[in-house]
């Protein structure tokens, strides 16, 4: 059965529930330890047992939907039920419930893109000039270099992608970082959520005119510097070769399989 958590009461269960394991459901427990229940872009469910047991939490952020499972022991049939009548644009969670919702599902215009969770390893100091936090102005240009790019865009609508980022850096639970030329955003890196002992890096992109030439992996080390400083936990998320890498040579090593599922937005 699943069952959404509208009391608070829930919040202390969820978050045993998930414990020390939450390198495998990061967005969704950085989220959890921000919000709670108050969110209203935020709605969660627990799938229980006969017995009452948890199999699943899940969460929904807008339109992307997170789902974890310690035991990995959730109805799948269920399960894939309700994201049926939920229609997220994208599922994010372990790679193994991913792959297995993925096979279950049966809608044809779903994607599936497998990767790794990375955590910080080590860092190395380096140059950070022209690196800047990025003001209300810069969200639409960043929003927009993401939603252009092939591989991270597809699953957004460029609007709500700009007002997701402009509400979390406003609520300061994400911070971003740009460099310029003149008025044009070369590159971006940043955090998709973080608290006061874990960290997300996210939405690493350069300007295709300006690619190849090592920005990506100077602001990364200056976001991660930072965050190093502070002394949190740094995560990411990454699929592509490319990006992996670039990962590699920043320090991160992988800590846990990862897989999403997503629609492509723009075909819609």
């Amino acid at each position: 059965m699943i069952i959404e958590c509208l009391d608070k009461k829930y919040e202390k269960i969820v978050e045993d529930y998930i414990g020390d394991k939450y390198y495998k459901c990061i967005y969704l427990y950085l989220d959890l330890k921000k919000y709670g229940f108050s969110n209203s872009n935020i709605k969660t469910w627990i799938q229980v047992k006969e017995n009452e047991e948890i199999s699943t939490v899940i969460l929904m952020y807008y339109t992307g939907m997170h789902v974890f499972s310690i035991k990995h022991d959730y109805d799948i049939q269920e399960l894939c039920e309700f994201i049926k009548e939920k229609r997220p644009a994208m599922i994010c969670g372990e790679k193994i419930i991913i792959s297995n919702i993925y096979d279950n599902l049966g809608i044809s215009d779903y994607n599936v893109e497998l990767g790794w969770v990375r955590e910080l390893d080590s860092i190395i100091a380096s140059d950070r000039d022209g690196i800047e936090k990025a003001k209300e102005e810069d969200f639409y240009q960043i929003a927009k270099l993401l939603y252009e790019d092939e591989d991270l865009g597809s699953s957004y609508r460029l609007e709500e992608l700009k007002n997701q980022m402009y509400e979390r850096n406003k609520e300061k639970y994400v911070r971003n970082y740009i460099i310029k030329n003149e008025n044009e955003i070369i590159c971006h890196a940043g955090t998709g959520a973080e608290n006061e002992k874990v960290a997300m890096l996210s939405y690493v992109i350069t300007n295709p005119k300006y690619r190849n030439k090592g920005y990506a992996k100077k602001i990364c080390n200056a976001v991660c510097e930072d965050l190093i400083k502070e002394k949190k936990k740094v995560y990411l998320i990454n699929y592509s070769t490319e990006s992996t890498v670039l990962y590699d040579k920043l320090g991160f090593k992988i800590c846990s399989e990862w897989g999403k599922i997503f629609l492509n937005l723009k075909s819609n």
